[in-house]
């Protein structure tokens, strides 16, 4: 690390180079603004952890950037993960509008059901 010499009214002060600082700067930013990082989105983390060692992959991190910029519902129960077609644990607009369509489809028959 390069220090470059200043003097100061209490002598010569040692400083670190602008090289070095915006090197920390790009180093530091990226990693607190990490998804694991913010506490908003914990849960969010936990669901697309999935490997479950704490720790975000490129590939979770990326699902969870798509998840966050499209805000698509998440296949977090059964019924919904059938209709993931592509395993991405989230439900596109297809395939919400098919776990919407047979859902409807269920609630239509119980309500038959439950007139007699």
């Amino acid at each position: 690390m390069k220090t470059s010499l200043k003097k100061t009214s209490r002598g010569w002060v040692s400083r670190p180079s602008k090289k070095f600082l915006i090197l920390c700067f790009l180093f530091f930013i990226p990693h607190l603004t990490r998804a694991e990082n913010r506490p908003s989105l914990k849960k969010l983390t936990q669901f697309f952890d999935l490997d479950k060692n704490g720790v975000l992959n490129t590939y979770e991190n990326s699902l969870i950037r798509t998840q966050l910029h499209f805000n698509w519902p998440l296949a977090n129960t059964k019924t919904k993960k059938k209709f993931d077609y592509n395993k991405d644990y989230m439900l596109e607009p297809y395939e919400e509008a098919q776990y919407e369509k047979e859902i409807s489809k269920h609630k239509i028959q119980f309500r038959g059901i439950n007139k007699r």
